[in-house]
């Protein structure tokens, strides 16, 4: 069980770095080149790097910190990720699915 608690910190860790630095990338990068100036851009970059990956950890996150309540493997990261999680589900997924749900 320590194994798998790892493997889902891990997994939410590497997740939640892309969709961070994806996310820098876009506006402190991108921004400033000029590049991400049309809103076709900024939408896929977000739906290709972001939001996918910011559903992974989010999900694993919360799955992480969940299947190991009696397990003190990392448990201080592990509530440290499960916060994470919430806030990269609130940014980057919540304003997609309200839409979606709202665009109906």
């Amino acid at each position: 069980m320590s194994r798998r608690i790892k493997t889902h910190v891990v997994i939410t860790l590497v997740a939640a770095g892309i969709a961070i630095l994806s996310f820098a990338a876009q506006y402190l990068v991108f921004g400033l080149l000029g590049i991400s100036t049309s809103e076709s851009f900024a939408l896929g970059w977000f739906l290709t790097t972001q939001l996918p990956f910011a559903l992974i950890a989010g999900v694993m996150g919360i799955v992480s910190f969940f299947y190991g309540m009696r397990d003190s493997t990392w448990r201080a990261l592990r509530i440290v990720l499960l916060i994470v999680a919430l806030i990269l589900l609130l940014v980057f997924v919540a304003p997609i699915t309200l839409g979606v749900i709202l665009h109906r």
